[in-house]
Order: C-alpha cells, then sequence, then structure tokens
C-alpha cells in the first residue's frame, strides 16, 4: 500500500480533521490486519510475522527489504519514507477493508515521518505502533 500523495504539515494546520485523536499521552489510529487463528499479521510487510499485542514495535522488524527506505507515492513523485500505515479514523480503515479475514484494530503510534491520503483517506506513517486490544468492527 502507497499513499496516494503525500501533504505538508502547512496542509494539516489549515485543516481540522488532520488533529489526531489522542490517548493520554499518545496519539491513536486504526490499522487492518490479516487475522489467522488468532494471530494478525501485517498486509503488506512480511506476512510471517506475528504482530504482538500491547508491545510496541518499529517498522523495521516488519520490512521486507532492510536496504529500502523510502518509497514513491501513486500520483506524483513525492517520496516519503517507510513507515506502518495508520488511518486517522475508522471510516478510512473501514472503507479499505473488504477481505472478510482482516481485522482494524486501534493503535498507538509514535515517531511520525509522514502524512497523506490513500485514496479519500487520511493516513499517518509511523515508524513504530502498539497494536491494542480494541478490534473495531467493520461495519
Amino acid at each position: 500500500m502507497c499513499l496516494l500523495r503525500t501533504i505538508s504539515k502547512s496542509e494539516m494546520k489549515g485543516d481540522r480533521y488532520w488533529k489526531p485523536e489522542m490517548e493520554g499521552k499518545w496519539k491513536v489510529g486504526y490499522k487492518i490486519f490479516r487475522a489467522k487463528n488468532g494471530s494478525l499479521f501485517s498486509q503488506i510487510f512480511n506476512s510471517k510475522i506475528e504482530f504482538p499485542i500491547q508491545r510496541w514495535v518499529h517498522e523495521k522488524q516488519f520490512r521486507r527489504s532492510q536496504r529500502q527506505k523510502w518509497i514513491q507515492t501513486n500520483w506524483n513523485s513525492d517520496r516519503y519514507q517507510i513507515g506502518f500505515h495508520i488511518w486517522c479514523n475508522r471510516t478510512g480503515a473501514r472503507n479499505f477493508s473488504p477481505e472478510r479475514n482482516m481485522e482494524i484494530r486501534k493503535v498507538k503510534y509514535r515517531q511520525e515521518v509522514a502524512h497523506g491520503y490513500q485514496w479519500s483517506n487520511k493516513v499517518v506513517i509511523a515508524k513504530e505502533m502498539l497494536v491494542t486490544n480494541e478490534v473495531i468492527p467493520k461495519r
């Protein structure tokens, strides 16, 4: 999954919908996982590595290639650092989770490296995240 396009911090400041959801001191978003036998796996990164629940993980643990550090958007030539694609709201995650074996979880994140759009939904790219126990119903 690649961002359609990135946006700058100045663009974000003018849009009240880019204000992150907070839980205590942590920013919160929503992540789509492939669910199999009660375990969670990335739908994009190396799908053989299970995501732990309630523990911080770094994207390097799940990256396909340790040498690749940047990725290009689908729409233009913007580049952004590789990281976890985290939906800014439940609706965005629900819109992008059509398959039955997908599960949406609330996540906490830190070390944001980019912001942008995946289709018309707002996404943050972060280096670290913590998967919570909270499962979000698809509909």
